[in-house]
């Protein structure tokens, strides 16, 4: 094996970086609730860009200068600056995603106003922040709650305590993930550094893991252990991990023997 890197390592080091990113999501939110009418979706993905480029690039690179430190013959190799090159140019990526989602979550708002407009009414503020699926998923809470009984303010108050929560999950699933792509770019392209720079073979395997627990899920689980030459992506939707939210797969280097 060549990445000393193992998934556990991986781990340890976004669980050092997801709270802080996870509080920076949470006070964007907080000052960019929907507003009466029209949202500008054009102006919503350059808050996001700009959120990114000003408050979590440095986040994003320390744990990819972290992630690209590759150990080569008991001698620590440093990438070149390919890293931040890819930093700036996933910024609109991630940041047009985010409001597409935001998008997505404001019209299951809108269509819940028709069929449980005291939910819809009191989300309403923060469903810009919320994936589709957990507002319509603080609908089926209301809606259980009224049966049992609950009314008026004590309703209102659950949904307030179910959204903060949904708000919650959803920053944590952002920081997560997105520290996790950022981290097994950065050892993608230092292992290309590498091998460019004639500090290793060019016949390197690229090896996905799992974590090989109870929670891989049925898209990650027959990954686990299949390999493709360096320079070519896995046969998955994204090329590699993180193959979906939450995702916790990373990627090995294997030497196929010298060239």
């Amino acid at each position: 094996m060549i990445s000393p890197r193992p998934l556990n390592q991986s781990e340890r080091v976004i669980r050092q970086y997801q709270a802080l990113v996870q509080k920076v999501i949470m006070r964007f939110w907080a000052r960019n609730k929907s507003p009466h009418g029209a949202v500008d979706w054009r102006d919503r993905e350059h808050r996001y860009e700009t959120l990114y480029t000003e408050r979590l690039y440095a986040v994003w690179a320390g744990v990819m200068l972290r992630a690209s430190r590759i150990k080569v013959k008991k001698k620590f190799i440093q990438a070149d600056d390919a890293f931040v090159e890819w930093l700036r140019s996933y910024a609109p990526i991630l940041a047009a995603n985010l409001a597409n989602v935001d998008k997505e979550g404001l019209e299951a708002a809108m269509r819940l106003y028709a069929t449980d407009p005291q939910t819809a009414s009191a989300i309403m503020a923060n469903s810009v922040n919320l994936r589709p699926d957990q507002v319509m998923s603080l609908g089926r809470r209301a809606e259980t709650a009224r049966s049992r009984g609950y009314t008026g303010d004590a309703l209102n108050e659950s949904i307030q305590r179910w959204e903060f929560e949904a708000l919650s999950n959803r920053a944590k699933m952002i920081a997560v993930t997105e520290l996790n792509r950022g981290y097994i770019e950065a050892q993608e392209i230092s292992i290309k550094s590498a091998v460019k720079d004639g500090l290793m073979s060019g016949n390197i395997a690229k090896v996905w893991e799992t974590a090989e627990d109870e929670l891989v899920c049925d898209v990650c689980g027959p990954m686990d252990g299949e390999s493709v030459p360096l320079s070519e992506d896995f046969d998955i939707e994204g090329g590699k991990p993180p193959a979906h939210p939450w995702c916790r797969c990373t990627v090995n280097y294997e030497n196929w023997g010298t060239e």
